[in-house]
């Protein structure tokens, strides 16, 4: 057991640093796309190498053990790729806290933080994230969903009603 957990962190911490590594060079165009490839097609063809060519690539592996590695892998990763989007976008009060503590002890007033603080600065970097993954885009100045983003906004909505949350809302 003790195996398998250490396995399953070892592979994520390793395709964790793959990714880094990547992105630090230069961010691919479709990067939740490449993540995904990257966190989890990469490692189960890996890990179905291991149980399918031990000539290939070292002693042949249990299956069970396999499947609990890339359970616990793909879990890991799923969780990973989740708050990907969160770290890659403007938080605001993230944001916030990094100012304040670049301010240093003089903080800051606020008005300096209101300055910094546009709604088109949020705005605009969310936009640029739905047009490169093509969820929108721009016609005679007013922009407009993509087919794929109407079915994930409906989607989306639909599932807000299920938990009986307003439309809108947080």
């Amino acid at each position: 057991m003790l195996n398998i957990l250490l396995a399953a962190s070892t592979l994520f911490l390793l395709t964790l640093l793959l990714h880094i590594a990547i992105w630090r060079v230069r961010p691919p165009y479709a990067s939740a796309l490449v993540l995904v490839f990257l966190m989890v097609g990469l490692p189960t063809i890996g890990l179905a190498a291991l149980m399918t060519a031990p000539e290939v690539v070292g002693p042949r592996v249990a299956a069970t053990d396999v499947a609990a590695v890339l359970l616990l892998h793909v879990s890991l990763a799923a969780a990973y790729i989740a708050s990907y989007p969160a770290a890659r976008a403007v938080s605001p009060s993230l944001d916030i806290l990094c100012y304040l503590a670049s301010a240093g002890p003089r903080g800051l007033t606020e008005a300096e933080m209101t300055a910094r603080y546009t709604a088109e600065r949020i705005l605009q970097s969310r936009i640029d994230d739905l047009a490169v993954y093509k969820f929108l885009f721009e016609r005679d100045g007013r922009y407009h969903l993509s087919r794929m983003a109407r079915v994930v906004a409906a989607g989306f909505l639909a599932y807000r009603k299920l938990l009986g949350l307003p439309v809108g809302q947080g």
